[in-house]
């Protein structure tokens, strides 16, 4: 039940986040920028997989996880929380000055 309901919410901000650069980006430039959103999650996805299997390998299981999830609070916050204005911008359907 517990991974259903993380892989159903990360359907959930999959589609909010599209739904904002689907907004937000001009035509002729959408299918490139999602294009590159999604490959560069797929590489992400591998070497962090790989980083966090090796990290498994040589430290206690529940250390390495809790590590990667406290990596992963932080990023979010750097990356999202921190710029909220532009964020916001971007959920509203502002257009780029």
């Amino acid at each position: 039940d517990v991974e259903r309901s993380r892989g159903l919410g990360d359907v959930y901000k999959r589609q909010i986040r599209q739904a904002a650069v689907q907004r937000y980006l001009p035509d002729p430039l959408r299918a490139r920028i999602n294009a590159y959103e999604s490959m560069l999650i797929t590489a992400a996805s591998a070497v962090l997989s790989l980083a966090v299997g090796a990290f498994g390998e040589v430290m206690d299981y529940r250390l390495c996880v809790s590590l990667c999830a406290a990596l992963t609070l932080l990023f979010c916050w750097l990356s999202v929380f921190r710029r909220r204005g532009a964020v916001r911008e971007v959920l509203r359907g502002k257009e780029a000055a």
